[in-house]
């Protein structure tokens, strides 16, 4: 399994924010934080954002599985990655 870099341009392929597990809550919860964030220069020394799990580990708002869409991301398949859930399992 390859290692995801932290990046906007991976930001932009990345689909977590259309997946079903990303409820409307979480998206609001997040959203000022990450909006933030995306606004620096440099998202690589980012800890942690609500995106891009596979880069940025496990989902501080998402608890239950409602559907995944890994396997369909660009990133996934860039980074040869193979398992599910980032978000509730982590990178």
């Amino acid at each position: 399994m390859g290692s995801v870099e932290k990046s906007k341009e991976n930001m932009g392929k990345c689909l977590c924010m259309k997946c079903p597990s990303y409820t409307f809550t979480c998206k609001i919860k997040s959203m000022p934080s990450n909006v933030m964030d995306m606004m620096k220069k440099d998202i690589s020394k980012v800890d942690h954002m609500e995106a891009l799990f596979c880069a940025f580990g496990k989902s501080k708002c998402i608890t239950d599985e409602k559907g995944c869409m890994c396997e369909g991301c660009e990133v996934h398949k860039e980074n040869n990655l193979s398992s599910s859930y980032y978000c509730l399992v982590g990178k």
